[in-house]
């Protein structure tokens, strides 16, 4: 929409912390070009910048009618965080140090992300995944893309950044230490929860984006964090000793086990018609979804010749080995929620240190070589110590795990899945929920050193 002075405005809908749903005008002036060669736009919008070196390749001198937005809301506020901590350190008989930490923090003003640019209308499908599909991923340009002009542009996105209270984590440790004459040990736990309103990224329009939902993409829904790690085990030691007089050798391991990792079970597609491929978090079928016609399936096309019953086999015995997805049939997955299997790794330092005499006052100096060795259990065997991913996924750090395939909708609003195989070529189906990481966080790793101190 435009005024007569060609000022262009743009009216979207926005989703507060509490569901309600308000509606805000931005206002697009028309720009006015001060770069002195604004004047090869004299021939009127699309004229060419031919003669212009500095101009971008393909450039034209009118004003761009596709483009998105970020705004702000003007009273957003810096986002904090409340946080307080707990600690008590007991010295117990035989000289044991045990120590328990409570932390709490609690988001307030936490920054989020709407598409205001995302229609508030919409159709329920019908099945067992009911959840709103939009009746268009953009509001802007009226009458689609091929209506676009410049006071009616293509806006892919208009982000809008505002505050709302919501998110948290908490942490409870519990750490016992010891020392002895030459040698320190120490063994700690820590159990932890966190949730929030957002998950980062490097722009605002991949931190709406790319956030896992099942309802409405533009609510402050508080879900898992990308950072939430359940539990942990960090347990290290240290020896040392002197010999010799010259002669020092040094001994220290840290061993860590926990989780690898948290994802979410998302459709490859976009069910919901928001834009976005990989931001729909799945419905978990029953039986009875499939038998009753509410949970369609179909096969991937191609050379793939499976029935629907085929298919549904497979998705069925994969649910069934997947402790998450079995326990949650009939509800939507949760964004992370699914907890990745745990690693164990230890790494290794031998540090040899050699005491030189120098000078009429006899300085001592230092000459130290070590050695660390991560992942020793690796080094020993390759199938140790390696981390576990989703089967689904690749490389390392998966977050959205695409397991089922958005096709289409049936006649009466159904959609139907599909669930690709793990190698094509072969027709091999997904038996396992996750597979090794053959990245190098899997691998072991040595490393030389060599210093001179001086004092």
């Amino acid at each position: 929409m435009s005024f007569a002075d060609g000022t262009a405005f743009l009216q979207g809908q926005r989703t507060n912390d509490k569901g309600q749903k308000h509606y805000e005008h931005f206002h697009r002036p028309t720009i006015r070009h001060h770069d002195p060669r604004s004047r090869l736009a004299g021939a009127g919008a699309g004229a060419a910048t031919a003669g212009d070196a500095d101009a971008p390749a393909g450039a034209t001198g009118g004003l761009s009618k596709s483009y998105s937005l970020n705004v702000t809301n003007p009273k957003f506020k810096f986002p904090q965080a409340l946080k307080s901590s707990l600690a008590v350190d007991q010295k117990l008989p035989g000289d044991f140090i045990v120590t328990a930490e409570l932390t709490y923090a609690k988001d307030v003003n936490a920054a989020f992300f709407q598409n205001i640019n995302l229609p508030s209308s919409g159709t329920a499908l019908n099945g067992a995944d009911n959840r709103v599909r939009y009746s268009s991923s953009q509001i802007y340009p009226v009458g689609g893309a091929a209506a676009a002009t410049i006071t009616n542009p293509n806006i892919g996105n208009a982000i809008y950044m505002t505050n709302v209270n919501g998110g948290y984590a908490y942490t409870a440790t519990l750490q016992i230490q010891k020392t002895f004459r030459n040698l320190y040990v120490n063994v700690a736990y820590t159990y932890s929860k966190s949730k929030d309103v957002m998950v980062g990224g490097s722009t605002a329009s991949t931190m709406w984006g790319s956030k896992p939902i099942s309802g409405d993409p533009n609510f402050a829904q508080v879900g898992y964090s990308n950072a939430y790690l359940p539990h942990r085990i960090i347990a290290s030691a240290y020896y040392r000793f002197t010999y010799g007089k010259y002669f020092a050798t040094s001994v220290g391991a840290i061993f860590e086990a926990s989780p690898s990792g948290v994802g979410s079970y998302v459709y490859t597609g976009d069910l919901n018609n928001d834009g976005q491929t990989s931001n729909d978090l799945i419905y978990i079928p029953t039986q009875a979804d499939f038998d009753n016609g509410k949970f369609r399936v179909e096969s991937s096309g191609g050379t793939d010749t499976r029935t629907p019953q085929d298919v549904w086999n497979q998705i069925n015995s994969f649910i069934d080995q997947d402790k998450y997805l079995k326990k949650h049939r009939g509800s939507y997955a949760e964004r992370n929620a699914l907890v990745y299997p745990w690693f164990k790794r230890l790494d290794l330092n031998v540090t040899q240190d050699f005491f030189i005499k120098t000078g009429k006052e006899g300085d001592r100096h230092t000459l130290r070589l070590s050695v660390d060795i991560v992942n020793v259990g690796n080094m020993i065997n390759k199938d140790w110590s390696t981390y576990k991913i989703p089967s689904a996924g690749s490389g390392s750090g998966v977050l959205n795990v695409g397991i089922l395939k958005y096709d289409k909708l049936d006649t009466d609003g159904t959609p139907i899945f599909s669930f690709p195989y793990r190698v094509a070529s072969s027709q091999t189906p997904y038996t396992s929920s996750f597979k090794d990481d053959i990245s190098i966080f899997s691998r072991w790793q040595m490393q030389f050193g060599i210093r001179y101190l001086f004092n």
